[in-house]
C-alpha cells in the first residue's frame, strides 16, 4: 500500500471506503466548536490526535500509534520542500494628478516566474491595478505588472538570491486562514510551521499534515519496517 503525506492531508483510504461510507457531500459538512482548533502545534508533534478507521470502528488515539495501523513494508512518501515566508504585508502607492495615494495591502506568494517576478495573490485584490507600486521594507518594494484573474503579476525591486534574503526578513509564514483569524503571526512561526525534514526552499504553503512527524515517530516507523521516502 502507497500512503502519500503531501501538502493538504494524509490519506490511507481505498475507493471502496470513500463509496461505501461517504456517498455524498452531505457527510462532509460539519461543524467544529471553535475552542476546538489549535492555533499552535503542540510539543511533541506526534502527540497530535489521530482519527482512525478500521474495521468499521473510528478510534481516537495519538499520531505517535500510527506505525501500528500501518503494514510492515508500506511505503511512506514525505514532501521535503521547505516553505518560504510568503505572506508580504505592505502599503500600495498609486500616483494619481492629485498626488500619491497609499492603502494597507498583503500579498501572498503563488508561483515564480523568474528571478524578479512572481504571480501573487493580493488582499483585497480590488486595490491594485497596474503600475502600482507595492511597499514591504525601505530595502524591498514591487511593481504590478499586469492582473491575471484574482492573480497579480508583481516585479521585485530585488532578484535571485539577494530577493530571496528580503523575502526571509519581512515575510510571514502563509499559515491557514483559520489560524490567521484568531491571532497574528508570530516569529516562532517559521520554525513550528516547518516539517523537521524540509530542505529544498519553495513551497508557499506548509504541509500541515506532515507536521505531526518527529524525529521520535520517524524512528519508529523505519523500526517497524515502513519505508520512507522524499520527493
Amino acid at each position: 500500500m502507497l500512503a502519500k503525506i503531501d501538502q493538504c492531508f494524509l490519506k490511507i483510504l481505498t475507493s471502496r471506503f470513500l463509496r461505501g461510507i461517504l456517498p455524498n457531500s452531505f457527510y462532509y459538512s460539519y461543524k467544529i466548536p471553535e475552542k476546538l482548533i489549535a492555533v499552535d502545534p503542540l510539543t511533541p508533534r506526534s502527540s497530535s490526535k489521530l482519527l482512525v478507521y478500521s474495521d468499521k470502528k473510528i478510534i481516537d488515539t495519538s499520531f505517535i500509534e500510527l506505525p501500528s495501523y500501518l503494514n510492515r513494508q508500506d511505503h511512506l512518501i514525505f514532501n521535503n520542500t521547505k516553505v518560504i515566508p510568503a505572506y508580504l504585508r505592505g502599503k500600495r502607492k498609486r500616483k494619481t494628478k492629485n498626488g500619491d495615494i497609499f492603502a494597507k495591502i498583503v500579498i501572498q506568494l503563488d508561483k515564480r516566474i523568474n528571478s524578479s517576478d512572481w504571480l501573487v495573490f493580493c488582499k483585497p485584490a480590488r486595490k491594485v491595478a497596474p503600475e502600482d507600486n507595492l511597499i514591504f521594507s525601505s530595502k524591498l518594494n514591487a511593481t504590478v505588472i499586469k492582473k491575471i484573474g484574482s492573480l497579480a503579476e508583481v516585479r521585485f525591486s530585488e532578484k535571485g538570491e539577494c530577493l530571496d534574503r528580503l523575502i526571509d526578513s519581512v515575510g510571514e509564514m502563509p499559515l491557514p486562514p483559520y489560524i490567521l483569524k484568531k491571532r497574528d503571526s508570530k516569529i516562532e512561526d517559521k520554525e513550528k510551521y516547518q516539517t523537521i525534514f524540509a530542505t529544498y526552499k519553495g513551497a508557499v504553503a506548509a504541509p500541515t499534515a506532515s507536521l505531526h512527524f518527529d524525529n521520535l515517530l520517524l524512528n519508529r516507523l523505519k523500526d517497524s519496517g515502513i519505508k520512507i521516502s522524499f520527493v
